[in-house]
């Protein structure tokens, strides 16, 4: 098997009636153009993998490797994803703490309610909310740039 790396543009030719050409895309994707009489037949791998046919022997199994910028963007994201797990957990902690205050106030059939203690519950339930919404506008927004990135990417190589 022979196993080349090619830039942006290049091609290789199979025999005198094919000929294979590479385009870099944007991340990891990269397009592919094929010349090839009518009577050759094209079919992409994971297309005949799914029908059912074997991987040809010969082929590396490997993913390719992320670029630097790629990883710097997943290592980015990695930290979204946790202050977004730090945000929520406080959220949950936040409201656990009001509930529980909530209880005590109500339970307590000689509590005083006191504006000082309503004041602190208040705070506490705008506080969540905060959270949440910032949350939720943060997936909200992880949700679209998603879209975005795959509209018209559906079949990529």
């Amino acid at each position: 098997m022979l196993s080349l790396q090619m830039k942006s543009g290049e091609y290789v030719t199979i025999g005198e009636d094919v000929v294979v050409q590479v385009f870099k895309e944007s991340g990891p994707q990269f397009r592919i153009s094929i010349k090839a009489p009518k009577e050759v037949s094209i079919m992409r791998g994971k297309v005949l993998e799914r029908d059912g046919e074997q991987r040809p022997e010969g082929l590396l199994d490997r993913k390719p490797k992320r670029s630097p910028s790629d990883k710097k963007r997943y290592a980015q994201y990695l930290q979204k994803v946790e202050k977004r797990q730090e945000d929520y957990h406080s959220g949950q902690e936040i409201y656990a703490g009001v509930l529980y205050q909530l209880g005590e106030i109500l339970d307590d059939p000689n509590h005083k309610l006191r504006r000082r203690e309503l004041e602190l519950v208040r705070t506490q339930v705008r506080e969540l909310a905060q959270i949440w919404e910032s949350l939720n506008d943060g997936i909200n927004n992880a949700g679209r740039k998603q879209k975005k990135g795959n509209d018209g990417n559906a079949e990529s190589a």
